[in-house]
């Protein structure tokens, strides 16, 4: 389907339309698509994502256009899981070009997206800007108010595709989100990172059965 919007025509790039247009492309698909077994990489991280996004890259001051290609990779993320999340990156990635495509857009501006979704799933494999701008968007919930829900709902998750989680797979798990994992951005390191430090210390209070009496995670340095 090719939009006769005079905005998205002629091969222009990127377009606050063509975002909207992703929005209500991704949400359709997994509202039809996804397995509800997706707790927590469903509708509700993708959109939060997407607003972490919109923060961060406002922060870093990044131009119009690569905050167009980030909204529209972070849209596009985690699209893959209604295959599977082996290898989910790189079925959004193609998810995102076959969208992209529909609409003309201009092949190079295709291919950033793609990359950045591509190179945004590990701290690793990043290579640009806005990598880092997605990398640290997909771990913004653990800085975020409802970081004790959405860790509920990654529970619930790995319990529902996995069987069933052990306490040491859990503790294995929270000293992966609030001890190995960094912010990559400024933003992220200055200001997301003390909010996550603070969010960790409500949820040790909270959850001293789930922990051990001597955990690492009061003796990492990033911590």
């Amino acid at each position: 389907m090719i939009l006769q919007d005079s905005e998205l025509k002629n091969g222009f790039s990127l377009t606050t339309k063509l975002v909207e247009r992703a929005s209500e492309y991704v949400l359709d698909l997994l509202r039809e698509n996804l397995s509800a077994k997706y707790v927590f990489h469903n509708q509700r991280y993708t959109v939060q994502t997407v607003h972490a996004v919109s923060i961060i890259s406002k922060a870093e001051e990044i131009n119009l256009h690569d905050q167009f290609a980030l909204k529209i990779a972070a849209w596009f993320h985690h699209t893959g899981f209604i295959e599977t999340p082996s290898n989910h990156r790189e079925i959004s990635a193609e998810i995102a070009s076959d969208f992209l495509r529909s609409y003309e857009v201009d092949p190079e501006a295709i291919e950033q997206v793609a990359a950045t979704i591509l190179q945004s799933g590990s701290a690793w494999d990043v290579v640009s800007q806005l990598d880092m701008i997605l990398y640290d968007a997909d771990w913004y919930f653990l800085s975020a108010s409802n970081f004790k829900e959405m860790l509920d709902r990654r529970k619930e998750e790995m319990i529902q595709v996995e069987g069933q989680v052990s306490r040491i797979r859990w503790v294995d798990y929270i000293e992966e989100c609030f001890v190995q994992h960094q912010y990559l951005t400024n933003y992220g390191q200055e200001f997301l990172h003390n909010l996550r430090r603070v969010n960790y210390l409500n949820y040790k209070n909270q959850h001293q059965s789930e922990l051990p009496q001597k955990t690492v995670l009061e003796t990492r340095s990033n911590f």
